[in-house]
Parts: C-alpha cells; structure tokens; sequence
C-alpha cells in the first residue's frame, strides 16, 4: 500500500480550509478541492473516507496551528492573572475573532445538527480544544466539566462578535470571565 504523502495531504487540507472560508459547507464539492490542491480527485478518497471528516480534518489542521500560537505566547506568563489576560487577549485577536478559521469553525459545528458523520469528526476538534484547556496547569483545571464550561463560554462569546454584538459588551464580557476563572482557581 502507498505511503500517505505528508506534503500532499497538507496541500489538501490547506485548499478544503481555503474553500471551506470563501464558500462554506454547504456549497463545497470535492471537486472543487481536488482542482483547488492540485491533486485527482481520486486522491482525496484515498486520504479520506469521507466528505465530512475532511472538512473537519482541515478544521483541525488549522485548529492545531493556532493552538501552537496560543501556547506560545502563554508560555511566558508569569502568573494566573496575566496568563488568563494573554488568553483573552489571543481570543480577541484577529487570528481567532472573526477569522476565517472561526467562521469554517462554526459553520462545521452547525452543520453537526443534521449531519451525524460531521458530529462525530468535529468532537475530535473540540476535544482537542478540551485538552489545551486541561492540559494547562497554570489554570488548574480541575474536570472535563470544568474546561467545557469555559470552552462553551467562549464560543458563546465569539458567536455573539459573529453576530455583531458590541466591542465593548463583548470586551468586559471576556474580563468577567477572566475574573470568575480567577476566583474559582484563587
């Protein structure tokens, strides 16, 4: 059996995020990806078994890159305080807030409602999301509840940018969520 080329399959995934950006779920074909990575279409059967868990699989492609960024700049917070300020202030960058990868994001988690195959392939997404959450031990988190509570207070947040809901609501929306992580881990 041929080997999965890792140069081929990012090309892949790179073209189905930027296709997923400009057309979104519902009007995506794998034709289209196929011409738009310059690769056979034949090729994106054989990398995946489905429509749907290439659309998540690139969502995640893009999830892990700024989860890379994100952990990079926490790494030099000096204290709880101000690793949870850097995080909302990474949050509310234009890497994330309103960013194409936020809109493919939701789209795909909405398309999740009736789609139970893109169900299944966006809980890896947002169990990867979990993980960063855990995995932080300045934050302390403690449970799987705990970091879903935040994670859903967060998408809560930046649906309701989406929406154009107010900067400012918004702003002091994310300090209060700062400050009540604050003082359920002080």
């Amino acid at each position: 059996m041929e080997r999965r080329n890792p140069k081929v399959l990012a090309q892949i995934l790179d073209a189905t995020f930027e296709c997923l950006a400009r057309q979104g779920s519902m009007s995506i074909s794998l034709r289209e990806i196929a011409k738009h990575a310059g690769v056979a279409l034949s090729q994106l059967h054989y990398y995946f078994d489905s429509k749907e868990n290439l659309l998540a699989e690139a969502v995640l492609y893009k999830t892990r890159k700024i989860i890379q960024e994100l952990r990079s700049e926490l790494h030099t917070a000096p204290s709880l305080e101000e690793r949870i300020h850097q995080f909302g202030q990474f949050l509310r960058s234009d890497r994330v807030l309103g960013s194409d990868w936020q809109k493919v994001y939701f789209d795909l988690l909405s398309s999740s409602i009736w789609v139970p195959r893109m169900a299944e392939a966006m809980r890896s997404v947002q169990e990867e999301m979990l993980q960063v959450v855990l995995a932080d031990d300045q934050l302390r988190i403690m449970n799987r509840s705990e970091a879903r509570l935040i994670l859903a207070a967060l998408d809560g947040l930046a649906l309701q940018y989406l929406q154009g809901a107010p900067d400012e609501e918004l702003q002091t929306a994310y300090e209060l969520l700062g400050k009540a992580l604050i003082r359920l881990r002080g």
